[in-house]
C-alpha cells in the first residue's frame, strides 16, 4: 500500500500465466488495480479487519474504498467481529461482498462481477483455527525428515492462535470505531447504505 502497509488481494479468473502480472505489480496497488481493471478481472481486498494482514493507516481505508471492487466480508478463520466489520462496511460502500470459494465456474465469476452473491458460511473461532494449525504442523513431519524438530512447538500452538483471535477481535474494534463506520449497519435487502460517517481524527 502506498501507507508501507501490506495488505492481502484477491484476483478471480485468472489462469496460472496469467498470475505473473499480478504479482510484478503486487509491491504497487494502483499499478495492479489498473491491471485487473484493465483485464476486466475480479479482485477483492481481503481480511480488511484482521491483523493477520498487518497494520492498517486511515489512508488505507480511502484506498479500499476508492480502488477495490469487492471485499471479502466471509473468513473462516477470523473471528465473527472481523467478518462482521467487513460485512457492514462492504454494505456501506456498495462492495461485492465475498466468501471463500474453489468454483471455477463462469457463470459463478459472472454473477460474483455483477455483485449478484451473498457470503455466507461460519466465521473462525480460536478452536477452528487452532484445528487448521495442528493439522498442518501434523502433516509437516510426513512431508519433511526434519519436521520432528518442531514437534515440541505443537504445545504452544492454543498459545499463539487464542491470541491471535484476541488480536483480531481488538483490531476489528479499533479500525471499525476509528474509521468511523462501527455504527453503520444497513440492511442488505433493498435498504440504501447509510451516509459515510466522518473519519476520527488520528
Amino acid at each position: 500500500m502506498p501507507s508501507g502497509n501490506g495488505v492481502h488481494v484477491g484476483v478471480y479468473d485468472i489462469t496460472e500465466r496469467d498470475h505473473i502480472e499480478p504479482q510484478r505489480r503486487r509491491d504497487d496497488i494502483p499499478a495492479l488495480a489498473a491491471y485487473c481493471q484493465e483485464r476486466g478481472r475480479l479482485y477483492a481486498v481481503n481480511q480488511v479487519f484482521s491483523a493477520l494482514t498487518g497494520s492498517r493507516a486511515q489512508a488505507d481505508f480511502g484506498i479500499f474504498e476508492d480502488w477495490f471492487p469487492a471485499i471479502e466480508t466471509l473468513n473462516g478463520h477470523i473471528p465473527p467481529a472481523s467478518n462482521g466489520e467487513a460485512d457492514s462496511l462492504a454494505a456501506l460502500w456498495r462492495k461485492i461482498p465475498l466468501g471463500g470459494s474453489d468454483s471455477q465456474q463462469q457463470e459463478f465469476l459472472d454473477a460474483l462481477k455483477a455483485g449478484h452473491c451473498r457470503a455466507r458460511g461460519s466465521s473462525g473461532s480460536a478452536r477452528v483455527l487452532t484445528l487448521a494449525v495442528w493439522t498442518i504442523a501434523w502433516n509437516v513431519p510426513q512431508e519433511h525428515a526434519w519436521g520432528f524438530l518442531l514437534a515440541p512447538l505443537i504445545l504452544t500452538i492454543p498459545f499463539a492462535t487464542v491470541s491471535a483471535a484476541v488480536r483480531d477481535w481488538l483490531f476489528a474494534a479499533r479500525w471499525s470505531r476509528r474509521a468511523g463506520f462501527a455504527i453503520a449497519r444497513p440492511e442488505r435487502d433493498g435498504q440504501p447504505p447509510a451516509p459515510r460517517l466522518p473519519l476520527a481524527p488520528q
